[in-house]
């Protein structure tokens, strides 16, 4: 299932829900096929089917989504940042043995995602309600794969993606673990630099652009990624049960030299 957000005016559609106590301040609508949330500068935040909520719609989230292909024996992964619950839902339906925490700074936004969005923890998720930089700050269990899709309203759109926060970040991963992130390019300067402390830190790190949006996903591994081989036999083997096409996803990922 495919649906073209490059002409998607989050503005319509019927209000469902609109807080005002958290900074984001967000507003969920819907209409005949889509539920979405979006902040009230305009900003989409998410979207879901109607008809098929465990299909993650929005182009960045399915690129994200390649580090299951790339690490299938994955058993716990971390999700810094909860947005509308597709990565829970997704993970929930087609990963059900995999042991998912979810970090969400706003208890307001976490209610909101439960009661819109057909998040529903299975005896095998955890929802933790806290900054998602003092969590990975902390010592915790070693994660196979770490999403994260963060950005602070208060300042710029990547601005935990700190020196410090990626060290947390390699430290937290088990030792093949590989992280997923949510990239809003602002430009290209901060892009590079933040893909230099990455380099500095990861064995590995690639990026995939997400074709007619301003997001990049960068993929960093903690030791050398997968080979070839392996990863079309794990292209193969997957039954995509959603059509995700993480064959093409694969070929658009643009593996970075490695510094000196």
């Amino acid at each position: 299932m495919y649906f073209d957000f490059k002409t998607f005016d989050p503005n319509k559609g019927l209000v469902l829900d609109k807080e005002t106590s958290s900074l984001c301040r967000m507003e969920v609508r819907e209409n005949a096929d889509l539920r979405w949330m979006m902040s009230e500068d305009g900003v989409l935040h998410g979207a879901m089917s109607l008809k098929e909520p465990c299909v993650p719609l929005v182009p960045y989230v399915r690129s994200m989504l390649i580090a299951h292909i790339l690490k299938p024996e994955a058993t716990k992964v971390l999700n810094l940042g909860l947005g509308t619950g597709a990565i829970e839902r997704y993970i929930g339906e087609v990963f059900p043995q995999v042991k998912l925490t979810t970090v969400e700074m706003s208890q307001t936004r976490l209610e909101q995602v439960k009661r819109f969005f057909h998040l529903c923890p299975s005896s095998s998720s955890l929802i933790v309600v806290q900054d998602a930089s003092k969590f990975i700050s902390r010592k915790i269990p070693e994660q196979d794969i770490i999403y994260c899709d963060l950005f602070d309203v208060r300042s710029n759109y990547n601005e935990v993606l700190s020196n410090d926060f990626i060290t947390n970040l390699w430290e937290a991963l088990s030792k093949n673990g590989l992280i997923a992130i949510n990239y809003v390019l602002e430009n290209q300067k901060k892009l590079i630099n933040t893909l230099i402390i990455l380099r500095k830190i990861f064995a590995v790190t690639a990026i995939i652009k997400v074709e007619g949006h301003t997001n990049i996903v960068i993929l960093a591994f903690k030791t050398d990624k997968s080979d070839g081989e392996s990863i079309i036999l794990n292209i193969n083997k997957f039954d995509d049960a959603y059509d995700l096409n993480f064959a093409n996803v694969l070929q658009s990922i643009e593996w970075l030299p490695h510094p000196p």
